[in-house]
């Protein structure tokens, strides 16, 4: 029992050793293969690699010396890896391995003094890379693909050979950018949350136009270029810690306070400052510089609003050029609105309608009222003959009334459109009506019918004008 617990023990140091040197480290076993190397050599914390506790590689060292005759087209991919620096003349055929970027938890890469001068464009871009430095390369044209690269924020190019005019509007993620000892003739479209940009030893000739207005910028560097003049704007950079401006000969400036901050860092060694305003810079690469005037900081200063009006001027430029595209999408908006206008309306119209009762009405209900017009005459006509009895009527096709108290004549001629025999016939077309005049309601099993009485007219006398002989007698 003693001996097997022994054993035991002895095994699980043995184990924690191999471990430690990465004698049976996967990750080692696929490393000394692609160095074309004996297999049993440790590979952890040997001056190329970096091993956690488990064995597995998170950084890789190479160089010449260590890598020299390896085929990077082969490039094997480890688990863990998340920093590769390396360093060899000749590096693939001068040709950025795309196995690189097949490193799943990689988040460095730097590829340094190798003569790289294409990087190829079929790379894997769900890559969790942060930061790349292609320092020290052949680099001509700048990876505007590396823009697809999700969560980048670090670029570095310093000394290579890219020219020309780079269009950064693409790189949404990126926070810092060197581009420094190129042949960069500007630099445009700066993401907005940049905060580090070099641009040293370029032949920029002037500060590029959105610098003044990143308001997260806390290093720039713009040594050694061509550049005459820092624009106004510049000094209300007030999050800047270091500027650099040193070895631009043509540059006759004068420096005021960046905001409310003084910078940390000033670089101004032989640029030909005209004056450094008291608390700019804590510290400065210079002995000695003249103070600037009230005089000359307030001319700065209102530089500063000319420079905003010019901006503003600037955007109403762009509107200008821009009106039809402004003009389409201000139509499509109104569209839009009227549309959500009128399913609106009628969404609350159809509410409502679902809140009344369905009528529904019969040709017959038209006859219904001449009913009533005839039952309303008759009516009018026996209330009439039962409270006059003391009277005399007389009806013709003239009126005559006489009365025991006063004589009084009162003639009234009828309408000309009203025909007895019509109001007959129509009393009779009444009785003969084959069904009854009806509603229908919400609930279709109740119905509402009468059926109107027979009646006949002889001599009738219109109801307005019994109500006006009636006022006549009263």
């Amino acid at each position: 029992m003693k001996i097997s617990t022994l054993n035991l023990f002895l095994f699980n140091i043995f184990s924690i050793i191999s471990i430690a040197y990465g004698v049976d480290s996967q990750d080692c076993l696929l490393l000394n293969d692609f160095l074309k190397r004996d297999l049993n050599t440790p590979c952890c914390n040997d001056g190329i690699s970096l091993c956690n506790n488990e064995g597995q590689i998170f950084r890789l060292y190479l160089n010449n010396t260590t890598a020299g005759e390896a085929d990077f087209m082969n490039f094997p991919i480890f688990p863990k890896l998340t920093e590769i620096s390396i360093g060899i003349k000749g590096l693939n055929g001068n040709r950025l391995p795309a196995a690189f970027f097949d490193q799943p938890q990689l988040l460095t890469l730097s590829v340094y003094n190798s003569n790289i001068s294409t990087i190829q464009e079929n790379i894997n871009f769900n890559c969790p890379v942060d930061q790349i430095n292609l320092e020290h390369n052949k680099i001509k044209e700048f990876p505007y693909h590396f823009s697809k690269l999700p969560k980048l924020t670090k670029l570095y190019f310093w000394d290579n050979d890219i020219d020309g005019i780079i269009d950064l509007k693409n790189f949404k993620t990126l926070r810092q950018i060197d581009i420094s000892g190129n042949h960069v003739s500007d630099v445009i479209n700066f993401p907005t949350s940049i905060n580090v940009i070099a641009l040293n030893e370029n032949p920029i000739k002037e500060v590029p136009k959105e610098i003044p207005y990143l308001t997260d910028l806390n290093v720039l560097q713009i040594a050694n270029t061509e550049i005459t003049e820092l624009p106004p704007d510049l000094f209300k950079l007030d999050k800047l810690k270091k500027l650099n401006i040193s070895n631009n000969l043509e540059l006759n400036t004068e420096l005021i306070n960046f905001g409310e901050n003084s910078i940390e860092y000033c670089y101004i060694k032989n640029t030909p400052i005209l004056c450094l305003q008291e608390n700019t810079c804590q510290n400065v690469d210079v002995n000695y510089i003249d103070q600037c005037t009230s005089l000359q900081i307030n001319n700065i200063k209102s530089k500063q609003n000319i420079n905003n009006d010019n901006l503003k001027n600037k955007i109403k430029e762009y509107i200008k050029n821009n009106r039809f595209i402004i003009f389409t999408v201000s139509i499509v908006v109104l569209i839009i609105i009227m549309i959500s206008f009128i399913c609106c309306c009628c969404k609350k119209k159809s509410e409502k309608d679902d809140k009344k009762y369905d009528i529904v009405v019969t040709e017959n209900i038209k006859k219904i009222r001449v009913y009533e017009q005839l039952s309303s005459m008759d009516s009018n006509n026996d209330n009439y003959i039962n409270n006059k009895n003391n009277s005399n009527i007389e009806i013709n096709n003239n009126v005559h009334f006489e009365s025991n108290n006063n004589n009084i004549n009162y003639e009234n001629n009828y309408p000309n459109n009203f025909n007895i025999d019509y109001m007959n016939k129509r009393a009779e077309e009444l009785d003969n009506m084959e069904r009854l005049p009806s509603y229908r309601t919400r609930d279709r099993s109740k119905y509402i019918s009468e059926k109107p009485p027979t009646y006949s007219f002889i001599n009738a006398i219109p109801v307005n004008d019994i109500q006006d002989i009636k006022q006549r007698i009263d």
